[in-house]
């Protein structure tokens, strides 16, 4: 945590929703960084096995009673949901519709995990009253790689479509500065701000953590041991080409306007 504040790092969104963060507020509360938390369901194998049964209004009942628990110290700032595909499970379905209703009793953003069907997940949430702008449609360029990858062209087709109705897109699955292995996901960044859709990208390390042993694990997708991956990406967007105005754009002004974070 020092060191991204070293790199200028003020904020970090936990967007983990299975953990309890009062666990560590010793910790965060000694943080040169300040952390946000989430309320909301990861895939359905990390839910607590009494709520997969819950009806709609159970789950939304979850959401407010862990909203209150944090609010205090801690308050929430997004609300997280998952799904594997395009294709919603029974659960995800009712998590989904958990999670729009709540929205609109809060007013907290959505972010979803999406590393397929991602653009179908905005049609679900939009047609349960969602606003677009509160929409995140994470992990969009994992689509192009699994068991069931579309091609490049058409996720960014899928993206722009996305942006163009005004919801933002995550990407996170970007390696180190040394790595070339996400080439395809860089052209997809580079591809959406050379078509006008900057204002609508964010990039974010996919990054956790574990003690293992008596010390710290940081795990991502460059085997990095801390959390300034998604310093690194910065430089890989600048050997692209992408400009400076547009990473200070994607980077420092896109998130907090999200998650209402803006000072």
């Amino acid at each position: 945590m020092e060191k991204l504040a070293r790199h200028g790092v003020t904020d970090v969104v936990d967007l983990t929703a299975y953990t309890n963060p009062l666990s560590y507020l010793d910790f965060l509360e000694s943080s040169p960084v300040r952390v946000h938390p989430c309320v909301g369901f990861y895939l359905e194998r990390y839910v607590q096995k009494a709520h997969r049964t819950l009806p709609v209004e159970g789950l939304v009942n979850v959401l407010e009673r862990k909203r209150k628990r944090l609010s205090p110290t801690l308050p929430p700032v997004a609300i997280k949901v998952a799904a594997h595909s395009e294709s919603l499970s029974t659960f995800e379905r009712r998590a989904f519709d958990a999670a729009s209703i709540f929205h609109q009793r809060t007013g907290l953003p959505i972010i979803t995990h999406s590393p397929h069907g991602f653009e179908q997940h905005l049609d679900y949430l939009l047609n349960r009253g969602v606003s677009e702008e509160a929409i995140m449609l994470s992990h969009p360029e994992m689509s192009i790689k699994g068991r069931l990858p579309i091609s490049e062209k058409q996720a960014l087709e899928s993206m722009a479509r996305c942006a163009e109705r005004g919801s933002y897109l995550c990407i996170t699955d970007l390696t180190g500065i040394a790595s070339k292995v996400d080439a395809a996901r860089i052209r997809l960044v580079s591809a959406m701000v050379e078509a006008g859709h900057a204002r609508r990208l964010v990039i974010s390390g996919d990054s956790s953590w574990k003690i293992h042993r008596g010390r710290l694990s940081v795990q991502n997708s460059a085997r990095g041991k801390d959390y300034c991956l998604v310093i690194e990406v910065h430089e890989k967007l600048r050997r692209y080409g992408i400009s400076e105005d547009y990473i200070r754009l994607i980077v420092r002004e896109n998130p907090p306007r999200f998650f209402g974070l803006e000072r």
